[in-house]
C-alpha cells in the first residue's frame, strides 16, 4: 500500500484535487527484522514469497455509513467523481475492490469530504490487462460474476469499478438505518448467503424486479 500511496502522491502533483479524497499517511515503518525471509533462510527454504511486517498510520476517518441525507450522497459522489477514482484510474492506479467498508469521510469543520480508503488491493497497471479477482463479492460488477469473469477471462475495466460504486450505494441505502446495519431480515441478506455464482444471479434478479 505505501507504494500505491506514493504513486498517488505523484499523480496529485499534476491533479491536486485527488489529495482531498484519499487517505493521508502520517507514519510508516518497516520491521525488517520480522521478515519471514529470515525463517526461510534458517530452514534452507527459498526466499520467494517471503512477507514482512510494516506499520502504517493514517489520519482518522469515519465510515460513510454514519452519514445520512445530502452529506452521505455528497461524500459518496466525492469518491466516484473525476477528482478521485476516475482520475486515479486514468493514471494507471486501479482500485479494483470498491466496498462499503472503504468509503470514508472526514470533516473540515464546516463540511464533510468523501475519502476513498484502503488501497492494499489496488494495482499500478501500466498498460497491462488486469484480470485478477480480488473484490468483495456483493459489490462486484455482474460481468465479473460470470464464469468467464471468475475465470480471469474478462479484463477489469473502469466500468466495473463504476458499477461497484452503484452496488455499494444500493447496499447502504437498503441495509443501513441510523448508521447501523440491520441485524435480521435485511433486504439484500441473500447476497451474503449464497456462493459467488448465485450472488450474480441474485443481483440480476434484484435489477429485474426493480424494472418490472
Amino acid at each position: 500500500e505505501p507504494t500505491i500511496l506514493k504513486k498517488i502522491s505523484e499523480i496529485a502533483q499534476r491533479e491536486p484535487d485527488i489529495l482531498n479524497h484519499v487517505p493521508e499517511m502520517v507514519f510508516f515503518h518497516v520491521f525488517s527484522d520480522c521478515s519471514t525471509a529470515i525463517i526461510h533462510e534458517c530452514l534452507n527454504l527459498p526466499k520467494e514469497g517471503a512477507q514482512i511486517l510494516y506499520l502504517i498510520v493514517f489520519q482518522e476517518l469515519m465510515p460513510i455509513t454514519k452519514l445520512i441525507g445530502d452529506p452521505f450522497l455528497e461524500c459518496w459522489w466525492d469518491t466516484v467523481k473525476c477528482e478521485c477514482h476516475l482520475a486515479l484510474w486514468r493514471n494507471a492506479v486501479h482500485r479494483c475492490d470498491v466496498s462499503n467498508s472503504n468509503l470514508m469521510y472526514k470533516s473540515d469543520g464546516s463540511s464533510v469530504i468523501g475519502i476513498l480508503n484502503d488501497f492494499d488491493l489496488a494495482t499500478v497497471t501500466e498498460g497491462v490487462a488486469d484480470n485478477q479477482c480480488t473484490e468483495t463479492v456483493p459489490f462486484m460488477a455482474l460481468k465479473l460474476l460470470t464464469k468467464d469473469g471468475l475465470g480471469g477471462k474478462i479484463k477489469h475495466i473502469y466500468a466495473h469499478d463504476a458499477e461497484s460504486f452503484i452496488w455499494v450505494l444500493t447496499w447502504i441505502c437498503l441495509c443501513y438505518e441510523d448508521d447501523k446495519l440491520y441485524k435480521h431480515g435485511w433486504p439484500l441478506d441473500d447476497w451474503l448467503k449464497v456462493n459467488v455464482h448465485l450472488c450474480g444471479m441474485e443481483k440480476l434478479f434484484f435489477l429485474i424486479l426493480r424494472i418490472l
